[in-house]
């Protein structure tokens, strides 16, 4: 013989049924933790100067901060710091100074002897390691750009990495 069901049960309200927090909570959680690993955490160590469009790479090495050399098809720039116009570099080797521009060499060799002077760093490592960064613009000539990568060389910076942006 059946039970007959109570006379409370049948007029007790249906419980509020609304969202679990439990599952959102989850859900965010997952959301969170793949943004966080997407996002990198270096941050960018040189920015593109205005009006310098840079050639794309595959490598993904990120590059470590460095005395870094902006050359563009209107002037040359090192850490910021206006070193001359593209009079003294663009265009045809000159026959009195070959490939080496002057200002630049000066700039650089004076950078180079500051930081050989420094000694070595806190973990015994020399201060100057003769590593240096260039942004060279995608419309710029071989030729300039080589004259920029022969004075840096020149000036005892003979680590060249050249910056790029990710393509495909």
């Amino acid at each position: 013989m059946a039970f007959q069901p109570s006379k409370g049960k049948r007029h007790r309200k249906a419980a509020d049924t609304g969202v679990s927090l439990t599952s959102l909570m989850d859900a965010m959680t997952i959301i969170l933790l793949f943004l966080l690993n997407q996002f990198s955490a270096d941050g960018a160590l040189v920015t593109e100067a205005e009006g310098l469009k840079l050639p794309e790479s595959i490598n993904l090495d990120k590059p470590k901060a460095k005395t870094t050399i902006v050359a563009t098809t209107m002037q040359l720039v090192v850490d910021n710091e206006y070193i001359t116009d593209a009079s003294d570099y663009m265009g045809p080797v000159d026959p009195t100074h070959g490939f080496m521009i002057q200002k630049l060499f000066d700039h650089l060799d004076a950078r180079a002897q500051e930081q050989i002077d420094l000694g070595d760093g806190p973990d015994g490592q020399p201060i100057f390691s003769g590593e240096i960064l260039i942004q060279g613009d995608r419309a710029m000539d071989y030729t300039s750009f080589l004259k920029v990568v022969y004075t840096a060389s020149q000036a005892g910076f003979i680590k060249i990495k050249l910056i790029t942006v990710e393509g495909d």
